[in-house]
């Protein structure tokens, strides 16, 4: 808060502050030990081949048998890694956040306060570190908005990227399914952004952080220009 009424008097002051405070906090959750976070250890062992809680991504438990996506992203970082702990914590830090960021830079006026909100209504440096699945399954809700929002010169193209991406979003956790359900319920209604950010905030504020931390835009609520 200090340096943010020092900085974002100005334009520059502002983009400075936010790249400053993004990169603080993806350092934070990029570069941290694999054994920060209630489930982490449980996921790295996951990658790493070595049985735990949730098996191993050849050979998942039942529970994961039914949301694959963990599996196939773990294959997909193998073709560039062994099973390294801080390579998996830094990709899946970064697919957890960089989307996120993307869209406050692009979408929001007051871009520091964004991050805030992030961190307490989503509860960043908790929930991140251990609703691993959860996370991942929001952040590519995110990117399904992003590219829902963004133009294309092939429809098709854009209709086929929306689709991946959802399906990809559910194999990772089938709660993402209440994300899903606000999309369409915005896409049949056109629901103007204020009052479709008015009603995400009070899902947020009657059920509490279970359901904060799957939904992806309270944290820019009420701060697009």
């Amino acid at each position: 808060f200090i340096p943010s009424y020092f900085l974002s008097v100005t334009k520059q002051g502002s983009k400075r502050l936010f790249f400053f405070s993004a990169f603080l906090v993806f350092f934070i959750m990029a570069f941290r030990g694999e054994d920060v976070g209630g489930d982490m250890i449980e996921y790295v062992h996951f990658w790493q081949g070595k049985d735990d809680m949730y098996g191993t991504y050849k050979y998942p438990t039942e529970g994961l048998m039914y949301e694959p996506g963990l599996s196939w992203l773990c294959y997909f970082l193998h073709i560039f890694n062994d099973g390294d702990a801080w390579f998996f914590v830094f990709c899946t830090s970064f697919l957890t956040f960089v989307p996120f960021l993307y869209l406050v830079w692009r979408d929001s006026y007051y871009k520091v306060l964004p991050l805030l909100l992030y961190m307490i209504l989503w509860g960043l440096l908790d929930i991140s570190y251990t609703a691993l699945r959860q996370v991942i399954s929001s952040s590519l809700c995110m990117l399904v908005y992003i590219v829902w929002t963004t133009s294309f010169k092939r429809k098709w193209v854009k209709i086929l990227l929306l689709i991946f991406l959802v399906l990809f979003s559910l194999s990772f956790h089938a709660t993402v399914y209440f994300c899903v359900f606000l999309y369409m319920i915005l896409a049949i209604f056109k629901c103007k952004t204020n009052s479709f950010n008015i009603s995400l905030l009070f899902v947020t504020l009657v059920f509490g952080d279970n359901i904060a931390h799957r939904v992806p835009f309270v944290a820019v609520l009420g701060y697009r220009r």
